[in-house]
């Protein structure tokens, strides 16, 4: 039989904590026992007691020994994941910083997911890891593990706008007016007439809330706006644009300078319009392949999505708690 590493056995002694296995003084054995019951190494109990320790699970008395934090309340792990599906997780550091705190001030830990160039789902990363009170749920929504962690009564939320059927939980913003909203500012400062916006499909939901946006703020300062949607890196989309009519500037609300930068070194001649980028991916761009960047996202909007997030999901996991209580 395989032996346990320092986290197996870490998750092993907060699923004990958390079944409300130890006597109501909350001692733990000493590290020579832990080691023989679990038949592990000394230094591999020493090091999962550490994480129970950062974790808030136990505290050492001197001359006493190591005690369960009895604050820590029995039935949860006090663990949330954070799946991002098949979206890269370098991009989310933001979000993830303030869900990480947020999780922390309510006295969780935030386990992060993604099955990003991976080949597997949400479903079967949850059956790996079944010790998370709840999850929330983002990058690219598929219907199939919603109903798989509603069906088997696990709490989540959905985490940004998506078309999914109300009976989801979701925390969500009016994309629509902040996107409106920053462009009708930024639009306000440049003398432009025309413009064309490189944009996702408008099937889903969130392409059409920022192409909504965009065109609302161009529509107060009077601009004349054309939409050209891509599935790809908007190369195509940009060739059709240029070859009927150049307008004063591009707006490319996605990640669409691969395509532009493809244009240009294939029409390097060509007069080129202003270029403008959301500032989330500015940094990834490089600097000559764009001249503006817009702030489409606040530090105080991407807080207030990932408090309704934590808010929608913890009353669904003390909801649950309290349902197995009265049993």
């Amino acid at each position: 039989m395989k032996k346990l590493n320092y986290q197996q056995l870490a998750l092993k002694m907060i699923t004990r904590i958390r079944n409300g296995e130890y006597p109501e003084s909350g001692k733990l054995e000493s590290i020579r026992e832990l080691a023989a019951k679990y038949g592990v190494g000394r230094q591999v109990v020493a090091s999962a007691l550490q994480i129970l320790a950062k974790s808030n699970y136990i505290y050492s008395v001197h001359g006493s020994g190591t005690y369960v934090n009895l604050h820590q309340e029995s039935g949860l792990f006090h663990r949330i994941g954070i799946f991002i599906s098949e979206s890269n997780p370098l991009i989310s550091t933001q979000p993830l910083g303030l869900l990480r705190d947020i999780a922390m001030k309510n006295g969780f830990n935030l386990i992060l997911g993604s099955n990003f160039e991976e080949d597997f789902t949400l479903k079967e990363w949850y059956e790996r890891h079944n010790n998370f009170d709840g999850i929330i749920i983002t990058g690219k929504i598929q219907s199939p593990d919603l109903n798989y962690l509603k069906r088997h009564r696990i709490p989540y939320v959905v985490k940004g706008n998506y078309d999914i059927p109300e009976e989801h939980p979701r925390a969500e913003i009016n994309l629509r007016e902040v996107t409106a909203r920053r462009y009708a500012d930024f639009f306000r400062n440049h003398p432009w007439q025309k413009i064309a916006v490189v944009a996702g499909r408008p099937a889903l939901r969130a392409n059409r809330e920022v192409i909504d946006g965009v065109q609302d703020a161009a529509a107060q300062n009077g601009l004349s706006c054309r939409i050209l949607h891509d599935d790809a890196d908007g190369f195509q989309a940009l060739n059709s644009c240029f070859s009927k009519e150049i307008p004063d500037a591009v707006i490319l609300v996605c990640d669409y300078w691969k395509g532009f930068q493809k244009y240009c070194q294939l029409n390097p001649d060509f007069k080129r319009p202003d270029v403008v980028v959301p500032a989330a991916i500015a940094m990834r761009i490089p600097g000559e392949l764009y001249d503006y960047c817009v702030d489409t996202s606040s530090n105080d909007i991407e807080k207030e999505l990932s408090e309704k997030s934590m808010t929608v999901l913890l009353q669904q996991i003390y909801n649950k708690k309290q349902k197995g209580t009265a049993k």
